[in-house]
């Protein structure tokens, strides 16, 4: 895109100027990229096709003027019009920086209220059909929350809706950092994919999607197809479960049903002999009752004979080889013991007796409450059946010689032995039990519990001895003491509140401890030593708070700050070394502090120390003692040093009148400004310039600038002198610069 440049030429009376040189020039040299003249009008103009950046120079006769790239220019209001083409834009900004992302404008309001909901917009104005210009959109930015490094905002897009702009589309932001878009249009919203898919995601995870399908919609839930739309038919991949109580169909007449056709579902209506009401109650048609359509109720369902209602003229009806026909009660007792089949009793089978006697009522009962019947102590009924119990309570004693008691005869108990009591598992006679004694049927032959079936509690009276193999080792009780004898006493860990020996304790485990738990040597609290703690090892206190204290009182402390360092804390604190003293800071620097607030620092800078927090005092001899004083900009010029690099300007002062027979400048002062240049921007040191006053040969204390008093690696510091005495300038002059390299 061609960049268009074009301008007027006028001399100071403001007349055009014709004929004067206008030179295209690459910003910053002399290399022309185009040259013109400018017209009767003063006017000039070029079309360059590169988008580069460019100075403009205007010669006539002698006059030389520029119009250089980066000038600079603020302006209150700027009104652009263009006429030269409809596709030639009015305003072009072109960010040049070879940068993957480039800042091309900013907006600002510069409003001091500063409350939320404050906006800033940007219109677009056309001419409606009577010619008046209309604001037909806008794009608003809004301060939702101005709170200080918690700002949250949001971006509204507006049109003209009716003649009154409308927000339609909104960009917000949470507290929670996340983004909301609101879309509301009053009208129709378009979602157009030429791809065909429109993604429905939460967090960049698809959930869902709508699929162009040769004209038909197709819904998918996550990536299966859930939903097929074919013209006005709709396939549903997976089963419909409908809440609410109504299907509605476009065919609901009143009493039909649905009925699969091997296809589909339709309504239909009930034919036949059967009719159903649209409250679900069905009717049947007289005369049209089979046999095969009968409830199991229709007998049950009837009025009941009451007990001895029945007689033997009564009759009952009964099928006869498919025929139904009817048979007296007194035949058919007579008529059926001959027809019962022989079978086998069993649970759940019933019998029939005589309740009362001889000439009571024939009822019947179940094998199970027989059983039940003939139960009693120690006997028990379950499903027709009678078993002894377990339990017997109702059997006081059971003796007999060499009785057993057992699963079988391999896992017993035997009284096989007078007064013995013998205990078999397996086969294996293992414990006998005998006057006073509980033993093994052998020596070592059976263990008291498992390693993983253990016994809870063992109960000893006093003076009991647990003696192993016959008296090498045992461990005998006696007034609250246990004694061990016959051999040592070994252990992996002894917990008792108290040990007490005469001479010495002694472990030989030789491994470095390496926490709290794994020494050879380990106490849940405190440990006191009334002599001398000889170590051969590392001392290492654990605790990221830990203390190493000194002195009765505690007086001299060395305590961990929580991290990787540590407090040393004494009054008086000497370090008293027959040979160096080595002060290493792999931070680079030594803070010096005064009752915990830091009043300088020795720091190393390139191998270098420096003194921060200390006033250096830089003198720079502007004028010398047999010189007279006189005024100019960069009268005196020094050179920034990287040792001097965030150094702050603290004092200045000057002095005048070197010479003895000069005592300074009369008739007027020497004003002196201290002038900053950093990367070609000027910028005055001191809010109010530096006086000699007329007469003096000393400077009062100077007004330094502290939004310029900072000096960074490369400034150039200029001694400017803007007047000197106007009778005596005085001879010589000394400037003094206090520095402070803060820490």
């Amino acid at each position: 895109m061609a960049v268009n440049f074009r301008g007027y030429v006028f001399d100071d009376s403001g007349s055009a100027v014709s004929g004067a040189t206008v030179q295209l020039l690459e910003t910053g040299t002399t290399t022309e990229e185009a040259s013109t003249t400018t017209n009767s009008d003063g006017l000039w103009s070029f079309a360059e096709a590169d988008q580069d950046r460019y100075d403009v120079k205007v010669t006539s006769g002698s006059s030389v003027r520029y119009r250089n790239w980066d000038d600079s220019i603020s302006l209150k209001e700027i009104d652009i019009r263009n006429n030269a083409a409809a596709t030639t834009p009015a305003l072009t900004v072109t960010n040049l920086t070879n940068s993957a992302s480039n800042q091309v404008a900013i907006f600002r309001g510069a409003n001091s209220t500063r409350a939320d909901s404050d906006e800033i917009y940007i219109s677009f104005e056309l001419a409606d059909d009577g010619g008046n210009l209309h604001e037909f959109a806008r794009i608003t930015a809004e301060a939702v929350d101005v709170s200080n490094t918690s700002e949250d905002g949001q971006i509204r897009f507006g049109v003209s809706v009716g003649g009154t702009m409308t927000d339609v589309f909104t960009i917000n932001a949470t507290a929670a950092g996340a983004t909301d878009m609101t879309l509301d249009v009053s009208g129709d919203l378009t979602l157009d994919a030429d791809g065909g898919d429109v993604f429905f995601k939460d967090g960049g995870t698809t959930f869902g999607s709508a699929t162009n399908n040769s004209g038909n919609l197709i819904i998918k839930s996550g990536t299966t197809t859930a939903l097929t739309f074919s013209g006005a038919d709709v396939t549903v991949a997976g089963d419909v479960t409908i809440s609410g109580d109504d299907l509605k169909m476009a065919t609901n007449t009143d009493t039909y049903i649905l009925v699969a056709d091997g296809t589909s579902y339709n309504p239909v209506a009930i034919s036949g002999d059967v009719t159903i009401a649209n409250n679900g109650a069905v009717t049947i048609a007289n005369n049209a009752v089979e046999s095969g359509m009968l409830n199991n109720n229709v007998i049950s369902g009837q009025t009941e004979l009451a007990s001895g209602g029945i007689a033997a003229a009564d009759e009952i009806a009964i099928s006869d080889g498919g025929t139904l026909k009817k048979i007296g009660v007194d035949n058919l007792i007579i008529d059926s013991p001959a027809l019962v089949t022989e079978a086998t009793i069993a649970n759940g089978d019933y019998v029939l007796f005589l309740d009362g006697g001889a000439t009571g009522s024939t009822k019947k009962e179940a094998l199970a409450d027989v059983a039940t019947l003939f139960a009693g102590t120690g006997i028990s009924a379950s499903a027709s059946v009678l078993s002894l119990d377990a339990a017997q309570t109702g059997i006081t004693s059971l003796l007999a010689t060499d009785i057993k008691i057992g699963e079988d005869d391999q896992t017993k108990i035997d009284f096989e032995t007078d007064d013995e009591i013998h205990f078999y598992a397996a086969n294996v006679h293992e414990v006998s039990l005998v006057a006073n004694v509980l033993q093994p049927a052998t020596s070592d032959g059976i263990a008291l519990g498992t390693g993983s079936l253990m016994w809870s509690d063992l109960f000893l009276a006093s003076g009991a001895v647990v003696n192993f193999n016959n008296g090498d080792v045992t461990l005998t009780h006696a007034s609250n003491t246990l004694t061990v004898a016959g051999g040592t006493l070994a252990t992996a860990a002894l917990t008792t509140s108290t040990i007490v020996a005469s001479a010495i304790i002694k472990t030989d485990d030789a491994t470095d401890a390496t926490s709290t738990t794994d020494g050879s040597l380990q106490t849940d609290g405190g440990l006191s030593v009334e002599k001398d703690a000889i170590f051969g090892n590392d001392i290492k206190l654990l605790s990221d708070s830990a203390v190493f204290n000194m002195g009765a009182g505690s007086d001299f402390t060395i305590t961990h700050d929580g991290t990787t360092g540590a407090t040393i804390a004494g009054n008086p604190l000497t370090m008293d070394s027959a040979a160096d003293i080595i002060l290493d800071a792999g931070g680079a620097d030594i803070i010096l502090k005064d009752d915990g607030t830091q009043y300088g620092a020795l720091t190393n800078s390139s191998a270098t120390m420096l003194l921060k927090g200390h006033v250096y005092h830089l003198q720079v001899m502007v004028f010398n003692a047999a010189t007279d004083c006189s005024t100019g900009d960069a009268k005196y010029t020094f050179l920034v040093p990287a040792s001097l690099n965030g150094a702050e300007l603290v004092t200045i002062a000057a002095h005048s009148g070197l010479d003895a027979s000069d005592t300074g400048p009369a008739g007027a002062s020497i004003d002196i400004q201290l002038r900053r240049v950093r990367s070609g921007t000027d910028a005055d040191m001191l809010s109010t310039e530096l006086g000699i006053a007329d007469g003096a040969d000393a400077s009062a204390a100077g007004a330094i600038n502290a939004s310029n008093d900072d000096l960074q690696t490369a400034d150039l510091i200029h001694v400017d002198v803007d007047q000197v005495g106007s009778s005596a300038a005085g001879k010589g002059l000394i400037v003094d610069l206090g520095v402070k390299i803060p820490f």
